[in-house]
């Protein structure tokens, strides 16, 4: 369930970053978000995730740091409370975890599920909604403008009702996600300190043996 929420977290920010990084007529349709994908060629950005439960007298933080670049490399990296980096390229997937000083390859971590949802994340970085089997997408300009995402899968509405995307009115600046995830539980991850279109170095992405 854990590797759930984390891969749905990384399709949700992957997504979101990247459309809001651009001006906000990029809200008007389909089309033209499709083209304001294609402008975006990096991504570093800070969020704070606060996760919610019945059970939880106060919600769990985390924060990290997420790394793109097009069109197929990303890093996930969580910072506190635990240390953890997800890794994807077109080379393939990898997980690692802080234990004794230093990071450890996650040998338990469900590579063919992460399969799938990489394509997906390629697919949203594009713009191109119409061959992610995974979701259903739809666009409230509002105001505020926000992107829903319904899942279709029966045995992923189990645990996900849906994916709320909160853009900003200022261009350049991305609000929120939200996942709600029934029984009043929710997900929230803000976010600041976005750069765009920089130079990453090639060894954040880089898988190891």
């Amino acid at each position: 369930m854990r590797t759930k929420r984390r891969i749905l977290f990384v399709l949700a920010l992957t997504f979101v970053t990247a459309r809001a990084a651009l001006s906000a007529e990029w809200t008007q349709n389909w089309d033209s978000i499709r083209a304001a994908a294609q402008q975006v060629k990096s991504i570093r950005a800070e969020f704070v995730q606060k996760k919610e439960m019945k059970i939880l007298t106060r919600p769990l933080v985390s924060a990290g740091v997420f790394y793109y670049v097009a069109p197929d490399k990303i890093r996930l990296e969580y910072v506190s409370p635990v240390k953890s980096i997800l890794r994807m390229n077109a080379k393939g997937i990898q997980r690692l975890f802080w234990r004794d000083d230093r990071f450890v390859k996650d040998t338990a971590i469900s590579v063919d599920a992460l399969q799938v949802v990489y394509r997906d994340i390629r697919n949203w970085l594009n713009g191109d909604f119409s061959a992610n089997k995974s979701f259903a997408s739809a666009l409230d300009q509002g105001p505020p403008a926000k992107i829903v995402l319904t899942p279709k899968d029966a045995a992923m509405k189990q645990f996900l009702d849906r994916i709320e995307i909160g853009l900003a009115a200022r261009p350049g600046v991305l609000e929120s996600i939200t996942l709600s995830e029934g029984n009043a539980a929710t997900t929230r991850i803000e976010f600041k300190s976005a750069s765009l279109n920089q130079a990453l170095p090639e060894n954040l992405f880089e898988i190891e043996p």
